[in-house]
């Protein structure tokens, strides 16, 4: 049993760089501009996605992201990981993935509006058929 649980981790792992497909989306989010008397606003953006049937959303390489634009401050990107599938033996696999934008408006008095766009890049694969070990 743990010489096939190997090969099927094995096999997981060393799946060929051509049946894995990177995406790459955008989310982002814009606050209300900061007030004459300096009140700042805050807001937070997510968009989830969903693998394709029969695939999962690998974790190495793992999803990354970096922020493509902003103003204000407490810019933030981070993603969380989702839906998980038991593909046997006890592995589970995320399915999905929420993406985040947050921004807090810039300090002063009517100084504008603040905002966050992140740029995320993550990979997904065809679930192995782990049915014959």
């Amino acid at each position: 049993m743990k010489k096939r649980l190997l090969i099927g981790l094995s096999a997981l792992i060393a799946m060929p760089a051509f049946s894995q497909v990177v995406v790459n989306e955008d989310v982002e989010c814009t606050t209300k501009g900061t007030s004459i008397v300096g009140k700042r606003h805050t807001c937070d953006s997510s968009e989830t996605y969903t693998a394709p049937s029969g695939h999962f959303i690998t974790k190495q390489p793992s999803p990354s992201f970096q922020i493509a634009s902003s103003n204000g401050a407490d810019n933030r990107c981070h993603y969380e990981l989702g839906g998980y599938k038991n593909i046997g033996f006890g592995i589970e696999v995320p399915t999905s993935i929420t993406i985040k934008a947050h921004a807090k408006g810039p300090g002063g008095i009517a100084t504008g509006r603040g905002w966050t766009r992140c740029n995320f890049s993550y990979n997904y694969r065809l679930i192995p058929d782990l049915s014959g070990f």
